[in-house]
């Protein structure tokens, strides 16, 4: 299954918006995300795997009933944070999927690691440095 750098993102500004202090995202309540809407099932809960194996989500994945899907977000770690702060901005995130695009074989680390640049060279030019 290819990874859809869009939903990723929609993902996380999702969980962002409605995570709880102290508490968790059930599965339910993940069906009322727009990145659901905007992607489906499928893509959604992809995204979520690959985000906590990167290290960005903290989860809780269950099987229930043979193969059905459950799972909960715990919380957005650290990383998680500093992903989002440099791909809220949608100005930001065009230019950082373009340069992404020029590569196929751009991976979730590698966009993440490409935003935080082009994040540090905005801020560095509205700085004058």
């Amino acid at each position: 299954m290819r990874l859809n750098q869009d939903c990723v993102r929609q993902v996380m500004l999702d969980i962002e918006e409605r995570m709880p202090y102290g508490g968790y995202l059930a599965y339910d309540q993940l069906l009322d995300f727009n990145a659901h809407k905007q992607f489906g099932s499928d893509d959604v809960n992809y995204c979520i795997e690959k985000l906590s194996e990167a290290g960005f989500l903290t989860t809780r994945t269950f099987i229930q009933s043979g193969s059905k899907y459950d799972v909960s977000i715990e919380s957005i770690t650290w990383q998680g944070h500093l992903f989002l702060d440099n791909i809220r901005d949608n100005e930001s995130w065009k230019k950082v999927k373009q340069i992404a695009d020029k590569v196929a074989s751009a991976s979730l680390l590698v966009t993440a690691e490409l935003a935080g640049k082009y994040a540090l060279s905005t801020i560095s030019k509205h700085l004058g440095l």
